[in-house]
This record gives C-alpha cells, sequence and structure tokens, in this order.
C-alpha cells in the first residue's frame, strides 16, 4: 500500500520471556575433479587443488537472547548477542576458481600487472597527442624479462590473481 510507496519499513520484533541459547556449526565440502577446469588451468601453467576439500570456510555461532516481562506485562526488555568466528576460504582452494577464466569461459588468463612488469612505452615527439608529446602511434606494450631485458608482451607475463581472493572472510 501507501507506506510501501512511501519507503516505511515495518520490523516484527518478538516478545521474549525467558532464555534461549542456539549454536551452530557449519562448512563446506568440494570435490576437485573438474575436467574442464583441469585443462584450462593445465595450459597455463597455474597452480590448482585436487581431490576433495573441506571441511573449510567452517562457521561456528553462538546466539543468545533473553528476555523478560515487567510492569505487570505492559513492557517487555529483551537481550541479544551473538558470537561467530568464520574461517576464510580463497579461491584456491577450488579447482573451478583457482584460475580467472576470460570473458569467453574458455580459457584462463589473469592480470598484466604482473611480477616482472609489463608497461607501455612510446618516444615523445612534437606531433604526439599525449601529454607532453607522448606518441601514442609508436606506443609498444612490454614485457620485463628476469634478466632485466624487455621483449614484446606476448601474452604470458600475466598474474593470477584468482587465487588469492576471498569466497568467505
Amino acid at each position: 500500500g501507501a507506506d510501501a510507496v512511501a519507503g516505511v519499513v515495518n520490523f516484527v520484533t518478538r516478545r521474549m520471556d525467558g532464555v534461549e541459547i542456539r549454536a551452530g556449526y557449519s562448512g563446506y565440502r568440494h570435490d576437485n575433479s573438474d575436467g574442464f577446469s583441469q585443462g584450462l588451468l593445465d595450459a597455463r601453467g597455474f597452480d590448482y587443488p585436487s581431490g576433495t576439500e573441506g571441511p573449510d570456510g567452517v562457521n561456528n555461532q553462538i546466539d543468545l537472547a533473553m528476555g523478560s516481562d515487567f510492569a505487570n506485562g505492559k513492557g517487555n526488555a529483551t537481550f541479544y548477542a551473538t558470537w561467530r568466528e568464520q574461517e576464510e576460504l580463497r579461491q584456491e582452494a577450488r579447482i573451478y576458481s583457482a584460475g580467472a577464466l576470460n570473458a569467453a569461459g574458455t580459457g584462463v588468463g589473469g592480470s598484466a600487472n604482473a611480477v616482472n612488469p609489463n608497461f607501455f612505452v612510446a618516444p615523445i615527439t612534437a606531433d604526439g597527442a599525449g601529454p607532453g608529446g607522448y606518441d601514442y602511434a609508436q606506443e609498444n606494450f612490454l614485457s620485463l624479462t628476469p634478466s632485466g631485458g624487455l621483449v614484446p608482451y606476448d601474452g604470458t607475463n600475466i598474474y593470477n590473481y584468482a587465487p588469492i581472493n576471498h569466497f568467505l572472510r
């Protein structure tokens, strides 16, 4: 109705008279036998998990709620507390997320911001259209080799950022 259109939020509260304690444990298991992902990761030389993982991403939780009526039932005071401990679960723990898929989903890649850096280089010229005469027409994308040399970027010097991302923290 009109309340919903106006953005009114109604909270339904629970009247408590007593103590309630809840405890919970949960975790995840996964079988890393995905042949499709394994082939993509092998093609790039990326590490990935094998076998069954878990339980991991474990969540432990304890909830405490207590309340009591007062003033002959005309009022009620309620106290609520939660303790939760969540184990991290990173993408490296699952074969399907150990490498970042390309846009088509046909391969894994990563970022050109790699350990051995890749960067654009171009001369500064009088007719360069960029800042300070940077000549975009002569721009090259190069990779720094481990020995300190420069080679044209060929798509192999990438950083696989997927494994360090979190599913859960």
